[in-house]
């Protein structure tokens, strides 16, 4: 469905959970599955909807070509706020001899913290790996239409487990995935519910992923959503 070819699907060796996509050096995108998420699969009724959503994940990041276009979308994200500092200043210049220095300070301060709020996040690339999350996540429900609750209720069972052996580590480790790390993923809760209710992606979703990190920020989840 989506045309992709000369794609290698590779068994890992590893005793995690594990599902990647990496290019070789020839160029060619490898999707690999950890032998230990294999295994879990046995013993799930709907083991074929879960391995087969799973891998349409990855080969959504193949399709979009997310391995290059992340740090080409964000080197967009800084040019666009480039220009967007010039046009404030020039609207500065402009008003500055048509109406009241009050008026001119009010404006100011308010494009000042749009900047500071919008291009704060837009401008990180944390931002575009996590929507490159949430997009292939959604196509891969629109290219494979099995059990999607299997699914869903997998990875979420999967994170909650995960997290109540991470919320064991200490605070400052803690503090560090949450706003220092390069979060690719961000929260699986929030990405599950967000596919039980959207079977595509909307382009309007580029603002209210902005604003759901920085509810997260807001309430000390960090980047990627998590409370602990």
């Amino acid at each position: 469905k989506l045309k992709v070819s000369n794609v290698k699907i590779d068994i890992l060796k590893d005793r995690s959970i594990k599902i990647e996509t990496y290019m070789d050096e020839c160029g060619i995108p490898h999707i690999g599955v950890s032998y230990q998420f294999i295994e879990i699969l046995r013993s799930e009724d709907n083991a074929k909807d879960i391995l087969l959503y799973t891998i349409g994940h990855e080969l959504a990041h193949i399709y979009y070509k997310d391995f290059n276009n992340i740090k080409r979308r964000r080197k967009i994200s800084c040019f666009v706020h480039l220009v967007s500092y010039l046009f404030c200043i020039l609207l500065f210049v402009v008003i500055k001899f048509s109406v009241g220095i009050e008026v001119i300070l009010y404006l100011v301060l308010c494009l000042l913290i749009f900047q500071k709020l919008f291009f704060e996040v837009f401008c990180d690339q944390r931002y575009w790996y996590q929507i490159a999350e949430l997009r292939a996540d959604r196509l891969a429900t629109q290219i494979y239409t099995g059990e999607r609750m299997a699914f869903i209720n997998f990875w979420k069972t999967y994170d909650e487990k995960i997290r109540s052996v991470e919320n064991k580590e200490n605070l400052i480790y803690s503090y560090y995935k949450k706003y220092i790390k390069v979060e690719a993923h961000p929260s699986m809760i929030v990405r599950m519910k967000l596919i039980e209710k959207r079977s595509k992606w909307y382009r309007w979703e580029y603002i209210e992923h902005i604003l759901r990190i920085w509810k997260w920020r807001v309430t000390n989840k960090g980047w990627n959503g998590y409370d602990k």
